[in-house]
């Protein structure tokens, strides 16, 4: 399903004027004797193809006038990579940053490679072990009297011992486990009937440790982050908040004017409330919580100092969500400007807690016991860890996810907070880290959670059908070539729909420092059925990855998480966030040897966190 408006593309295909001819010349062929081809690129007055599936076939647009086609031949059969590694470079290259064209790579009909950047002067990547036919794509995605140049490099290595694979688009169906299996369990390709996962992402233009998004049903999408680039020392974090009514193509700062004043911030979260379209921000500053609102897009912002109550001082990892008033809870009455009840969850040493508030931010109270009193109930024994974001469903239930004594667990509240239910997930282990967990339009529940090194570090998905008492057999969801994933984050939209964002490599050696990782994101729109079929694809340029070498703890100053959410705007779009460590000084994309050492105990090259936003262009839709 095309997530552009029919009005808009109509009016994005008027706009289209052309000034030069296609792609010349429109084909060519590389192999072992003949090993790169150059095109020049049609040029374009005035262009915004934005997804790819607005893009007619070459016999429908033999002009080119939407989006330009190069047929690429690969003269091996598949048998050649037998006994070779590498495949078929793609490059496309034009003059100014302020241009943006993107590239996609069918074979037969299917997506087999995409690179979709923004705020760059290229796109490039690799189609893992080439053979046959191609067709190369070049989509303006936002373009003003330029064109672009083309080439295709047959890359390849005698021998079986080279370089993992590179991520990119796949469709599969996941294998179910009640336990870990003793093999490292892998998902397979398959050909299925849905569309195309195509995303788009760009800087944000700062620094971002442990970035958070929201969005707006007018589509204005928010970013908070800690940053370390607004001091001399980049020893003290500072939250920046910024914000975008372009879907992405610029940011501006909309940081509250409190926060702003702060000498450190900590840990910020940014929500969205999608009904009201109320934007919260909360930072954690000496032990307690600035939580600061808007009303307007951003533009002024309601402060509250002290979120979290004089009494929970020392908070930590703070997470915000609202729902309706629960049914059956009369005494329970909120504020008409803001008639839902906002929760607000966070660390305290080892346990959990959580406070709610009725006048939507502006003052809170303790909803009553510990969610997670942070020892074993049964035993006494300590039980550490982070929670993940707190999530409510559409009848006021609120839910709790945390890696427990070492497995998943949620709790669950009917009663606004009042009391709560602790429930095992999966006999699965996890890390007592973060997990997550969503709810879709008709109140099913899905969590994610990835296992410990011993069992591969994969992620699972469960599926709860009432409200999270009891859990399915959980799906083992990598996309078909990665063998270990961090921080994997859920987000749902209509019934069955999902979506889950998590940095990835397709290479299992720890101790390697060149093995890269990539940030995907994975779709379902029919996860309650008995075999239900995933679509990914990665974020970033394959050529171009976001970290190198290990990823244990904050990951090269990731830090604690990432975020994935599902637009209320129109489009219903997913978006993303993900962070760069392979930035400007410690360039470990074109310099690979450099990255992550974990036996070091420290970040060595891979240490920036440069800020990446990521926006569903096309594909399944997810909305409601």
């Amino acid at each position: 399903m095309s997530l552009l408006p029919a009005a808009l593309a109509a009016a994005l295909l008027a706009s289209l004027t052309q000034v030069a001819g296609a792609a010349n010349p429109d084909s060519g062929t590389i192999k072992p004797a003949a090993l790169t081809k150059s095109w020049d690129g049609k040029n374009y007055v005035a262009a915004a193809t934005v997804d790819p599936a607005a893009c007619p076939s070459k016999t429908a647009d033999p002009n080119d006038e939407v989006c330009d086609h190069y047929t690429l031949n690969v003269g091996v059969t598949s048998a050649y990579w037998d006994n070779h590694t590498g495949g078929a470079e793609v490059k496309i290259s034009w003059p100014d940053a302020g241009d943006d064209f993107d590239l996609y790579v069918y074979k037969n009909g299917d997506l087999v490679a995409s690179s979709a950047q923004g705020n760059t002067t290229s796109e490039q990547l690799l189609i893992n072990e080439a053979f046959g036919t191609y067709e190369v794509e070049v989509l303006p995605f936002l373009v003003t009297n330029s064109g672009y140049s083309g080439t295709a490099t047959f890359k390849s290595k005698f021998g079986t011992n080279g370089p993992p694979p590179q991520g990119g688009p796949a469709e599969y169906h996941a294998v179910r486990h009640f336990k870990v299996p003793a093999t490292e369990p892998q998902n397979t390709r398959i050909k299925s009937p849905f569309p195309s996962l195509a995303l788009k992402s760009g800087r944000v233009g700062r620094e971002a440790a442990e970035p958070t998004i929201g969005v707006d049903k007018q589509g204005r999408a928010f970013y908070a982050a800690a940053t370390f680039d607004a001091f001399d020392a980049g020893l003290l974090a500072d939250t920046k908040v910024r914000r975008s009514t372009n879907n992405g193509q610029t940011w501006v700062d909309k940081t509250p004017d409190g926060v702003q004043d702060l000498p450190v911030t900590l840990d910020p979260y940014i929500y969205v409330e999608e009904d009201s379209g109320r934007v919260f921000n909360a930072d954690l500053y000496v032990g307690s919580t600035f939580l600061s609102f808007s009303d307007d897009g951003g533009e002024t912002y309601t402060t509250n100092p002290v979120a979290s109550g004089p009494t929970d001082a020392g908070n930590d990892h703070q997470t915000i969500f609202a729902g309706p008033v629960p049914p059956g809870s009369p005494l329970i009455t909120t504020d008409p400007e803001f008639p839902e009840i906002l929760y607000y969850c966070y660390n305290i040493v080892a346990a959990s807690r959580c406070s709610r508030s009725l006048d939507g931010g502006v003052t809170f109270a303790t909803t009553g016991e510990a969610p997670y009193p942070g020892v074993n109930p049964s035993t006494g024994a300590f039980c550490g860890g982070l929670h993940g974001h707190v999530a409510t469903d559409r009848a006021g239930r609120v839910f709790l996810p945390r890696g427990f004594c070492g497995k998943p667990f949620v709790a669950v509240s009917d009663n606004a907070g009042t009391t709560w239910k602790r429930v095992k997930v999966s006999n699965i282990s996890m890390p007592d880290n973060q997990a997550s967990i969503a709810s879709d339009a008709k109140n099913n529940l899905y969590y994610v959670w990835y296992t410990d090194d011993d069992e591969f570090k994969l992620p699972y998905l469960a599926i709860s059908r009432d409200n999270g008492n009891t859990w399915s057999k959980p799906f083992m969801i990598a996309p078909p070539g990665v063998r270990e994933v961090q921080w994997p984050t859920v987000a749902a939209g209509a019934n069955g729909r999902i979506t889950i964002g998590f940095p990835g490599t397709t290479q299992a050696n720890q101790g390697d420092l060149t093995r890269p990782w990539d940030y995907y994101v994975v779709t379902s729109t029919n996860v309650l059925g008995s075999n239900p079929t995933f679509v990914s694809n990665i974020a970033n340029s394959p050529s171009n990855p976001i970290h190198r070498g290990d990823c244990p703890g904050r990951c090269g100053n990731m830090l604690d998480f990432l975020d994935v959410i599902v637009s209320p705007a129109k489009d219903h779009s997913v978006w993303a966030t993900y962070v760069d460590t392979c930035g400007y000084e410690n360039n470990c994309s074109t310099r690979p040897v450099k990255g992550f050492d974990d036996a070091q105990g420290e970040d060595n090259a891979a240490s920036e966190m440069r800020g990446y936003y990521v926006k569903q262009t096309g594909g399944p839709n997810i909305g409601w």
